[in-house]
């Protein structure tokens, strides 16, 4: 498949936004120990899915559920939220 960021194919978005609607389930299913949404980064970086969403989703998560997000280019709000926690799991003393 290939996305342009500029112009979105309306089939990919519609199928961006299944693939999304799948995961907010399961994330606030309380279900599971750990969610990977494999590619996100890429997909919100496309303009298939709203970062701000995401955002809300992942802050009303589980507190037992670990979420692992992959791709390129993660957007500054999900480095905001997320690489605080990673870095104080890195570093001896932080937090």
């Amino acid at each position: 498949m290939h996305v342009d960021p500029e112009n979105s194919n309306p089939e990919d978005v519609k199928a961006a936004q299944r693939a999304w609607q799948l995961c907010k389930e399961k994330i606030l299913s309380g279900r599971y120990f750990m969610v990977v949404l494999d590619e996100i980064c890429n997909a919100i970086a496309y303009g298939l899915l709203d970062v701000d969403e995401v955002v809300e989703v992942l802050k009303k998560r589980p507190p037992e559920l670990h979420v692992v997000l992959t791709g390129r280019g993660a957007h500054p709000k999900l480095l905001d939220r997320v690489l605080t926690f990673a870095a104080r799991l890195r570093k001896p003393g932080w937090g």
